[in-house]
């Protein structure tokens, strides 16, 4: 029966996310004898109108609720969210990279059971590089880019921008911010901070570290304070104000420089190119 089916697939969600009958109803505004009866299968069905806030509750479609997994266009969204949902939190990244690799693949029409896996790409393990994908939509919306290597693996997607003024900013602020880049103390200092697991520092551990003066190490920070890679706060310590400053880049940092070293050193491009004809390139 149909009020069984929807009270098994109710037991089994609200244990899985370990809730007492009680704390379901109140949540979707019923008594807990109105969940176990639904859980029993004795007390019928819940109400036409529960059914949408059942299901928003646990976050599932309705069709799910009525024990039906059927994947639609309308519901793809729902169940992909509830596969990632559901993984070990050490398991969801390498999930999530894996449905990016093959949505990529599906835009070329290449199926998961007739195309290559990430593992299969990086069996060459001479190529220090690895692999990228490419797809540059060149009649379409934007470009996708995957790197597949082994240990440097990355997904970008972007939307082809409907006003380029927007998004590119005047030629000094990119000339400023290289010019930054370029002084080796403050490449340093990023790369060493990068690595420490305790953001905070004063400037003293730049100049032990770095090899540098107190008057290179003011400059420094005030230097990268300025394009928001460090944070500063006055403290007192000892009856004293010092300044701790503490890494702010952490996030944005390493992605700068994987997408930099694309440029200086092109990658062994395994790539797939969507435009006026489909085609795969080995580069």
């Amino acid at each position: 029966m149909l009020s069984e089916t929807v009270g098994k697939v109710i037991k089994e969600l609200r244990k899985e996310r370990k809730l007492t009958q009680e704390a379901l109803g109140e949540a979707v505004g019923v008594s807990s004898q109105a969940v176990s009866k639904w859980e029993s299968g004795s007390g019928g069905m819940p109400d036409i109108e529960l059914i949408p806030a059942i299901a928003d509750f646990f976050g599932i479609t309705t069709d799910k609720l009525f024990g039906r997994d059927i994947v639609t266009f309308d519901n793809i969204e729902m169940i992909v969210a509830e596969y990632v949902a559901s993984l070990d939190k050490d398991k969801i990244y390498k999930a999530w990279f894996n449905l990016f690799w093959t949505a990529q693949k599906a835009m070329l029409g290449m199926m998961p059971s007739n195309s290559m896996t990430i593992e299969q790409m990086n069996t060459d393990k001479n190529d220090e590089q690895g692999h990228y994908s490419l797809i540059n939509d060149e009649n379409k919306d934007g470009l996708s880019l995957l790197s597949l290597a082994e240990n440097e693996q990355y997904a970008f997607l972007m939307r082809k921008p409907t006003d380029y003024s927007k998004l590119i900013l005047p030629t000094e602020a990119y000339q400023e911010l290289f010019a930054v880049l370029s002084d080796i103390d403050c490449l340093n200092a990023l790369l060493f901070l990068y690595k420490r697991e305790n953001s905070k520092f004063t400037e003293k551990l730049l100049m032990e570290n770095l090899n540098i003066t107190e008057d290179k190490a003011q400059e420094v920070v005030v230097l990268l304070i300025k394009y928001n890679f460090l944070n500063a706060e006055e403290l007192e310590l000892d009856d004293k104000m010092m300044t701790i400053y503490s890494f702010n880049a952490r996030y944005s940092f390493i992605p700068f420089l994987f997408f930099t070293k694309e440029i200086i050193q092109r990658p062994a491009y395994f790539s797939a190119t969507s435009g006026s004809a489909n085609h795969l390139k080995i580069y």
